[in-house]
């Protein structure tokens, strides 16, 4: 059996079910329906006795306040008051809602009542005022107040006296005699006499109520309570007597702590349902066969657009994310296609950049040269995130600050210059706290207006920690000159893409840390042997010179003697920092022992690497080396060979340029000697002189 054969079956069974449970609870049905028009009508009559008791209220209130303002009052002369007051008791006669009227100063010392006595029960009012401090008046629970032949509901009002400076003077107390809401409440129940009104606290606590009283009595508690949050509601009840009830409650808009409740009997306004059984079994009758009808067109109508989810949803459990699922419905089965095409939309740019980062991985990670790395790492971080400007920020060993590595966008001023603490800036507190800040806006960002004096660009700025093991090593930062820019989906990628990067950073960093000469930062000697091997391969296969430079320096021997080895590290460092600094990036200078420094120059010969070298001995020569704060004059002297021209193998080749040096320290040193122009002239073996 289809699907389709199911669901028409089951929608005409359903709907003929619950149709003839319907018949059988059509009498309730019925009375729903009656119920709502008494509710309706309940509700009118509650609003209308709630909105006159505000009114009343509100007068009274008003006038009391407009009253405790007065000079008269205010002054706290009693025989001030006594005028004052009775003429506002006088004028409230036809509300008879204020029973008494009291005054106590601001320590709480009675001073006046319209009946000439001092009640302690004033006291609490008194208090409760002046806690609460409020200009709009204090407003107490309701209390029963009981004498030798009744017992009286009564509620105070208090509000705060204040002189013409406004500092207050006392507090003025109104003693409100809510037995007249029974009068109210009985000349407002509109001649309804299967209705009944009761004015209650939120507890239930019947107060006044109008005449009747059948359901409930003066002083009982009506078993159900208005949620605080609820301005009406409607309940029913069964009484001991087996009638039935409809109560509509309804707050008092004046103070939410009192309701009024509603009572309709429903058993009088039941009448007209036996009119409504005929109809009712009519409409059965026709729903019946109206539901056969829907049955079948709605089967077709869910049927279709769902077998072709299914066809669509297939293919993604295939792994083809590339076709598209249509909505082809607005109803549940179109909203189900929406969400199964935002799935695969989630689907392909997870694959997309979980392929990304593979693929970026592989890239930074096959790099060990710690120089690309930097420069792949920036380039691949600036790609993906599609940023204008882009760095990475490194430790520097000898300072301890932060200073640009690699940058993309900055001016060079900028990358030279920059050098920041731990805890300085936005960079220096992520790598004092070691989580991202992400600034999506960042001309009003006040972060940034705090910890930043200079000018702020407009855009979105994003810094990560570059984290190895749990060891922060430096930042990576991007940023774009459009505000929120970078969306979540940004920022976790990029996370995740520094934490790769970070792999492949400390693998650099310990490849450099292996083929490196830890004072002067050149290369050692094995690894100079390695690449010098490697590039004369790559000479001789695409037939490109390329050439060597062995250096020294002169004298190194006795400035060691005279200064002492502490000064001649010192030396060795600067000499070494001031060659790298004068050879292109592509050529390779390394540490080859002592004093003694060689430069492999690729795709050079010897007469073209000449400039360079020249440059190279004139930097050195120029430099300024302080020692005990004097100038010392420091000299180099250069031998210089290449392949083909002079040697065909590496031990050939640095041996003619070893020779070309000696050749150089032997005719005065300071001096460059290429061996090609020497070699001529050679007839016996150059004594090594020192």
């Amino acid at each position: 059996m289809t699907v389709r054969t199911k669901m028409i079956f089951a929608l005409v069974g359903l709907v003929s079910i619950s149709l003839v449970i319907s018949g059988i609870l059509s009498v309730e049905r019925g009375q729903t329906i009656v119920s709502d028009i008494v509710v309706n009508d309940n509700y009118q009559l509650a609003n209308f006795i709630a909105n006159e008791l505000n009114r009343i209220l509100t007068e009274t209130i008003l006038g009391f306040k407009l009253t405790g303002s007065m000079k008269q009052v205010w002054t706290l002369n009693k025989d001030d008051m006594s005028q004052v007051f009775q003429r506002f008791i006088g004028a409230q006669e036809k509300h008879s809602l204020i029973r008494k009227i009291a005054v106590y100063d601001i320590r709480g010392n009675y001073i006046f009542s319209t009946d000439e006595t001092e009640d302690p029960s004033f006291l609490g009012p008194w208090y409760s005022s002046l806690i609460s401090g409020t200009v709009d008046g204090y407003c107490s629970n309701i209390s029963i107040k009981k004498s030798f032949h009744s017992q009286t509901p009564v509620m105070y009002y208090s509000i705060l006296i204040k002189d013409k400076l406004y500092n207050i003077v006392g507090v003025m107390i109104a003693e409100l005699d809510l037995t007249y809401f029974s009068e109210i409440l009985h000349k407002l129940q509109l001649d309804k006499n299967d209705t009944e009104v009761y004015f209650t606290s939120s507890k239930g606590e019947i107060f006044a109520s109008s005449n009747g009283e059948t359901v409930f009595k003066y002083g009982e508690e009506i078993p159900y309570t208005l949620p605080y949050e609820k301005e009406s509601k409607i309940f029913k009840y069964k009484s001991a007597k087996k009638k039935d009830y409809l109560i509509v409650a309804r707050k008092l808009n004046w103070d939410k702590k009192f309701n009024i409740f509603v009572l309709r009997n429903l058993n009088t306004v039941l009448a007209p349902l036996n009119k409504l059984k005929y109809s009712f079994m009519v409409l059965i009758s026709l729903c019946i066969f109206t539901a056969i009808i829907l049955a079948i067109g709605i089967a077709f109508t869910i049927t279709l657009p769902l077998n072709q989810l299914l066809k669509e949803v297939d293919l993604i459990t295939k792994g083809d994310l590339s076709q598209s699922i249509e909505s082809l419905s607005d109803d549940e089965i179109g909203t189900l296609a929406e969400h199964f095409e935002q799935m695969r939309l989630s689907l392909k740019e997870k694959i997309f950049e979980l392929d990304l980062l593979n693929r970026v991985g592989k890239d930074m990670t096959k790099e060990l040269d710690y120089d690309k790395v930097l420069k792949l790492i920036l380039e691949k971080v600036a790609s993906v995130m599609c940023a204008d400007k882009a760095s990475i920020m490194i430790f520097d060993e000898d300072t301890g600050k932060l200073v640009i590595q690699v940058a993309q966008g900055l001016e060079d001023s900028v990358i030279k210059e920059t050098m920041v603490e731990k805890g300085e800036g936005v960079v220096g507190m992520v790598v004092e706290s070691g989580r991202p800040i992400y600034v999506p806006d960042a001309s009003n960002s006040e972060f940034l207006k705090d910890i930043k004096k200079s000018e702020i660009s407009s855009g979105t700025f994003l810094c990560v920690p570059l984290m190895v093991k749990g060891e922060i090593k430096g930042v990576v930062n991007v940023s774009k000159q459009v505000p929120n820019f970078f969306t979540s989906r940004h920022i976790e990628l990029y996370k995740s893409l520094v934490n790769s990067a970070a792999i492949a950073y400390e693998n650099a960093r310990l490849y450099k840390m292996a083929i490196t000469d830890g004072m002067t930062k050149l290369y050692i000697h094995r690894y100079f042997q390695t690449r010098l091997q490697e590039e004369l391969a790559r000479s001789k296969r695409y037939e490109i010179p390329v050439s060597l430079i062995m250096t020294d320096i002169d004298h190194f021997k006795n400035f060691n003697d005279t200064y002492g080895h502490q000064v001649g590290d010192e030396v060795l460092k600067a000499v070494a920092n001031t060659i790298q600094q004068q050879m292109r990036d592509v050529d390779i200078v390394a540490r080859y022992g002592g004093e003694e420094f060689v430069v492999i120059c690729p795709e050079k010969s010897s007469s073209e690497v000449m400039i360079a070298a020249e440059r190279m001995r004139r930097a050195v020569e120029e430099h300024e080396f302080m020692v005990a704060g004097e100038k010392v004059q420091i000299t180099i002297s250069l031998g210089l060979a290449d392949y083909p021209n002079d040697a065909d193998t590496k031990k050939d080749l640095i041996e003619k340029a070893d020779t070309a040096l000696y050749r150089a320290k032997q005719t005065g040193r300071n001096r460059i000697v290429i061996y090609s122009a020497i070699k001529e002239e050679l007839g016996e073996s150059i004594n090594e002189f020192s």
